[in-house]
């Protein structure tokens, strides 16, 4: 069976942390990763305007990023790529905060092996394409209520013309009868 091949980029500042995830990569079973790092986050936006990007993982320690405002910044660059965040700690209403902007899921370094995080990229990957399934038929769904709210002001206009039609066929039987 030929792997699946997907783009990550991993903007981190930490060297020894990137090579750690590069090997942890390496060991996927049922990925190919085709990996781009920044070590800033000006750098990552960069490449992420150049190269098509499958998936994220973020440092939220960078020197140029402040914590969320650097996701939003990410995600302004690409709404569609799921992020997943690696940080030092965990900061339980950060984490939240975090989800509540979109990060799809939220790595403890220091906690992280290969298993964990290939298993939170590929889920990372599958709820962001959930949520687009689920944008777009919301999408269609909004542009489909507007049809029908148009049909229904023509059908109303309808109603309106044909009781007015009525009432003046009304009024003229009645003038031919006297």
């Amino acid at each position: 069976m030929s792997k699946v091949k997907l783009n990550i980029l991993i903007i981190e500042e930490d060297l020894n942390r990137i090579e750690l995830i590069k090997q942890y990569l390496d060991v996927s079973s049922s990925v190919q990763w085709n990996i781009q790092t920044a070590h800033r986050l000006v750098d990552g936006l960069g490449v992420l305007s150049l190269q098509p990007i499958d998936i994220v993982l973020l440092a939220l320690d960078l020197p140029d990023s402040m914590e969320s405002a650097g996701v939003k910044l990410v995600q302004e660059h690409i709404s569609a790529v799921p992020i997943v965040i690696v940080a030092n700690d965990i900061d339980v209403s950060k984490e939240t905060e975090l989800m509540e902007i979109g990060v799809q899921d939220y790595l403890i370094a220091d906690n992280c092996d290969s298993e964990s995080l290939g298993r939170a990229l590929r889920l990372a990957i599958a709820r962001q394409k959930l949520l687009l399934k689920y944008k777009n038929a919301e999408d269609k769904l909004a542009l489909r209520i507007i049809e029908l709210e148009k049909m229904n002001d023509l059908m109303v206009n309808r109603e309106i013309v044909i009781t007015s039609l009525k009432r003046e066929l009304r009024e003229i039987q009645q003038k031919q009868i006297q």
